[in-house]
């Protein structure tokens, strides 16, 4: 091991260093330039390998190393932050409005979207959405505009709906049935 102003450095782990693959565990341990730039210092501190030009050249070629390595580390820090802002998105069936006047026939399958603060979920085929600050909140207000649009298109004359409405009344009626054991 050599030694110089108080750094401890093991001679062959030198050599190593400058020919790791990216899946070498000492190359996942430099995670920041700091910790680079240390070892680098570290290692032109101590008293092996050539003197003169020849490690002069080599601290230079670190030196430019480490210079190329910030700005692939600031980049790489963005594309974590932009994949952490991503949100959580799942499919999921639900099996009832959390209603006793409405029963469904058949499970929904709905999308949730979890972000930090907020999570919607939507039932994209009616365009219907909900949304809260949990999951409970937000899977209950798309259940209650489910029950909405149900009872809405069942009050209007289906002459009197347009395109769209008509397709939602006739998926509506296919999963939705009015339970007739309990009293409005």
């Amino acid at each position: 091991m050599s030694t110089s102003k108080g750094y401890s450095l093991p001679v062959s782990s030198i050599p190593k260093f400058f020919s790791l693959s990216i899946d070498d565990p000492l190359l996942q341990s430099f995670t920041h330039s700091a910790e680079l730039s240390n070892f680098i210092n570290r290692w032109h501190r101590t008293d092996f390998g050539p003197k003169g030009t020849q490690k002069s050249d080599q601290f230079n070629n670190d030196k430019l190393l480490l210079n190329s390595i910030a700005p692939i580390q600031e980049k790489l820090a963005e594309l974590v932050a932009l994949i952490n802002e991503q949100p959580l998105i799942a499919a999921i069936e639900i099996r009832d409005l959390g209603s006793e006047r409405y029963l469904l026939k058949e499970p929904i399958t709905i999308i949730s979207e979890q972000y930090q603060e907020e999570v919607i979920t939507k039932w994209p085929e009616l365009e219907l959405f909900g949304s809260g600050r949990s999951f409970p909140e937000a899977i209950q207000n798309l259940k209650n505009e489910i029950i909405e649009l149900y009872e809405d298109l069942t009050n209007s004359k289906r002459e009197e709906l347009g395109k769209l409405p008509k397709m939602w009344s006739k998926i509506l009626k296919k999963v939705i049935k009015k339970n007739e054991q309990v009293a409005i």
